[in-house]
């Protein structure tokens, strides 16, 4: 059947208003697809998670070109990891259901993001109080972050403090009419962690749109130009995205600016680093006068898509925590997608990609001296290798041919739901 609305339910995510140049994630990609063919609403917060800022002073809505877009107006929070942004959180759930209350009918379809756990929770709620249907797309193991690293008793305090949110996802994803997880280990972990039925649950991975190819702008022409001046011919390694704990940037630098000096010049590269985050000035400090990294901060795609084009290795360090473990994050994908091959300390599924398909090269995280070897494989890739990048991006992960399976395929399972309820 067709839907006669799709909602979105997103509370952290950069969107089209957000700027010229924004870099859209998972729900962006998915407002931009389904508003071509049916009324689609997209919830979001006020808060810029990305740059720690409102938006807006109250709830609002704007009318865009691909949609609607409805900014819930919540608290903000200053830090990641901190119980303001769980509040925040909470207040978005809350707020988003009770919009969505006085709107969402039988032949709607609702797509809600898992974080945040409230927005599951409440939004599935809706959908079954008003038998519309509802697809829960898990994107991170929340409530189980909170206590990975934790240990004895402080493990404990954790796990019992989270055993409510624990009994709202449980509850959400059980009662959803597909739960999408971006891995078969993410998969496995909704089954077994949650009870979710098997066939309820569904591998979508996070899908991706290609960069148009479209001439750099000015502003990022003269960041390349710079940058180039700043590399002195050496090649260059670029990472895109958040400055955080979760990846291994400590063993990069290690290598980048401790590791370098003995080599000769033509085996040296330069480290470009794009993106905030909370250790961004930690690590700015780290590198200040080296010649061989640097830590730029935020920029726009079309910076990316410049800095992209001139490098000759992508970085997806992503520590090997248990949230990522089988997880295939959106950074591989958009590595792939400019034909780069990608170095990585991922066990599992992204490693088996890389070096199965010879995408690029895989190093134990920790190890500075295996990292530049593994850095200098990628670079010696064959001439093929952004060609099988690409192609590997189209065939698995590009955002038209994942949002559509996902669409159909809940559309087949609304269908059979509505059949089995007539038999009756």
């Amino acid at each position: 059947m067709a839907f006669k609305h799709i909602y979105l339910i997103r509370c952290s995510e950069t969107v089209p208003t957000d700027g010229e140049n924004v870099r859209l994630l998972r729900t962006g990609q998915m407002f931009s697809l389904f508003a071509r063919e049916y009324p689609c609403t997209w919830l979001v917060s006020t808060f810029n998670h990305f740059e720690k800022r409102q938006r807006f002073g109250r709830t609002t809505q704007r009318e865009l070109d691909a949609g609607t877009i409805v900014f819930v107006r919540t608290p903000g929070y200053g830090g990641n990891i901190s119980l303001r942004r769980l509040y925040d959180h909470f207040v978005f759930g809350l707020k988003s259901a009770l919009w969505l209350l006085r709107r969402v009918k039988q032949d709607h379809l609702l797509v809600i993001s898992m974080p945040t756990m409230s927005a599951a929770f409440f939004s599935v709620l809706v959908a079954r109080l008003k038998g519309a249907a509802a697809v829960v797309e898990v994107r991170d193991k929340w409530p189980d972050v909170f206590w990975y690293g934790c240990s004895g008793w402080r493990r404990r305090l954790v796990q019992a403090a989270c055993l409510p949110l624990g009994a709202m996802v449980g509850w959400a994803l059980r009662s959803a009419m597909l739960v999408a997880a971006p891995s078969d280990e993410y998969r496995q972990w909704t089954m077994r962690r949650f009870g979710v039925a098997a066939e309820s649950a569904i591998v979508s991975p996070l899908g991706y749109r290609r960069s148009s190819g479209s001439a750099p702008t000015a502003p990022a022409q003269s960041f390349c130009r710079d940058l180039a001046g700043r590399a002195r011919g050496r090649r260059i390694v670029c990472f895109f995205g958040t400055v955080g704990r979760m990846f291994d940037i400590g063993t990069v630098i290690d290598y980048a600016v401790g590791g370098q000096d003995g080599l000769p010049e033509r085996e040296r590269f330069y480290f470009v680093f794009l993106g905030g985050g909370d250790y961004l000035r930690h690590w700015r400090g780290r590198v200040a006068g080296s010649p061989y990294a640097e830590f730029a901060g935020w920029a726009g795609k079309d910076v990316l898509d410049a800095v992209a084009a001139m490098s000759s290795v992508a970085l997806a360090p992503y520590r090997n925590t248990p949230n990522f473990e089988g997880h295939v994050p959106n950074k591989i994908m958009e590595y792939l997608s400019y034909g780069l091959p990608i170095v990585t300390c991922m066990k599992g599924e992204v490693r088996r990609m890389v070096e199965e398909n010879r995408l690029g090269a895989y190093y134990e995280e920790g190890d500075a001296a295996g990292f530049g070897a593994a850095v200098r494989a990628a670079a010696a890739l064959d001439d093929g290798a952004a060609r099988r990048a690409r192609d590997y991006f189209q065939a698995h992960f590009d955002a038209e041919t994942v949002y559509r399976r996902l669409l159909d395929e809940a559309g087949s399972r609304r269908d059979a739901m509505l059949r089995a309820r007539q038999s009756v």
